[in-house]
């Protein structure tokens, strides 16, 4: 699940879209893509966010890390 996030509210609500998920049994990789400080990636992976994209990030970065998160599943 990929969550934009310009507002500010990464801290906040991305963690609650990862606990929502896990509540009802979801595994599925949750990633955020958008304006995070560097400072919150790390607490982010912590809360089980697992990717940030963040702006300059290639579009071939992206789809790379996408399929490695979901090639498990396949």
């Amino acid at each position: 699940m990929g969550l934009s996030m310009l507002s500010g509210a990464h801290m906040t609500l991305a963690p609650l879209v990862v606990q929502a998920l896990r509540e009802r049994g979801s595994d599925v990789p949750v990633v955020v893509g958008g304006i995070v400080p560097p400072g919150d990636l790390e607490e982010l992976r912590s809360l089980g966010v697992a990717a940030v994209f963040r702006p300059g990030t290639s579009g071939e970065e992206i789809v790379d890390v996408i399929n490695a998160l979901v090639a498990p599943a396949r």
